[in-house]
């Protein structure tokens, strides 16, 4: 299986904001991962919202 991920920072909109309490000014991390088929046919999307302030992303490539 093979994975895609699209990452954008950004300032979270007010229903955003109020959920988790993010305090005022504080950008979150939007991620939408999609999950693929050894032919290519997506199966599965997962999109998250983070606290900027609160993760550390890691990710290790390899073709």
């Amino acid at each position: 299986m093979a994975f895609s991920e699209e990452l954008r920072a950004r300032m979270p909109s007010e229903d955003e904001r109020t959920a988790p309490n993010l305090a005022a000014g504080t950008p979150v991390l939007e991620i939408c991962r999609t999950a693929f088929t050894e032919d290519e046919r997506p199966v599965e999307v997962n999109q998250m919202l983070l606290d900027a302030g609160s993760y550390v992303l890691e990710y290790c490539l390899s073709s």
